[in-house]
């Protein structure tokens, strides 16, 4: 008497191949979190690039905003001695 496999068993065999940590949807598995892992690396370096600029940006704008404070005391300061000065006459 000779068995065969039958679907159920040709089955579970081709299951179990594909899903072993050899198999197709193991390694598909494994690509795909490797690239994942890629994409989160990406997004980290890309983080602290905006970071680091958004900071120099901020600097750069409170530098501008004291010179431009500098300037306004500097006018004030040359309005006020025209001003003394025009009230002599």
């Amino acid at each position: 008497m000779t068995f065969t496999q039958g679907i159920g068993d040709k089955l579970r065999a081709l299951l179990n191949e594909m899903t072993s940590s050899t198999g197709i949807i193991t390694q598909a598995e494994d690509t795909l979190n490797t690239k994942i892992s890629d994409y989160e690396d990406q997004i980290a370096d890309e983080e602290e690039r905006i970071t680091n600029k958004q900071d120099q940006l901020y600097e750069k704008f409170n530098e501008m905003e004291a010179k431009l404070s500098e300037l306004k005391s500097q006018g004030d300061q040359i309005e006020a001695f025209f001003s003394d000065d025009s009230s002599d006459d």
